[in-house]
């Protein structure tokens, strides 16, 4: 009787464990894939430049390719830090992209938005319009105005992919005053095989 109970418990605990691993095999994020970038300008070697970081790397991605960067700490709002990230380095008014294959793999994009901790100069405060992009058509949008004296607004997105085989972000800047770091955060895809609830 207890061999019984002993192998009913190890049934129940891989059952646990393989659900365990089903479920975080469904969480893909935005930020593990690759993209393609557009509309970066700067001069890495210079130390003008635009560029993506992802997942809080060391390095940045840039106009001519990936250059070693050294941040102050993690991608970081609100003193919440985030492992799953990509943050957007701008250093004029201009507005820059990104753009992912998903090859029609997904049906849901949420994600949460917000300036990074780091600013190049502190107390500027942007205009920041984050635009979502599938296959040419505009699927939704999310902006921050940052005011003196309030808190800065961090929103959160929900974008249907359902379909969507190429997936731009598209951001804009307005009065960045020499450089902001805005980030989007925790980008989560929700794979059109998984069959949770939305």
């Amino acid at each position: 009787m207890r061999t019984i109970v002993s192998m009913l418990a190890i049934f129940a605990f891989v059952a646990v464990f393989v659900t365990a691993i089903a479920l975080a095999a469904n969480d893909v994020y935005l930020s593990d894939l690759p993209f393609k970038a557009s509309g970066l300008k700067g001069n890495p070697a210079g130390g003008y430049y635009d560029g993506i970081r992802v997942n809080s790397h060391e390095t940045i991605i840039t106009n001519s390719g990936s250059q070693a960067n050294d941040w102050e700490r993690p991608t970081q709002v609100d003193g919440q830090e985030y492992d799953k990230s990509l943050l957007f380095h701008v250093v004029k008014d201009e507005t820059v992209s990104a753009t992912w294959t998903l090859n029609h793999g997904f049906k849901k994009l949420t994600a949460m938005i917000g300036l990074d901790d780091t600013q190049d100069i502190p107390g500027i405060y942007p205009l920041v319009t984050v635009d979502f992009v599938g296959d040419g058509k505009a699927l939704g949008s999310a902006s921050i105005q940052s005011v003196y004296g309030k808190p800065n607004p961090t929103p959160g997105v929900d974008i249907d992919v359902s379909g969507v085989n190429s997936l731009t972000v598209q951001i804009t800047f307005k009065g960045t005053g020499g450089g902001t770091n805005i980030d989007i955060v925790n980008p989560d895809l929700q794979p059109v095989s998984d069959n949770s609830s939305s």
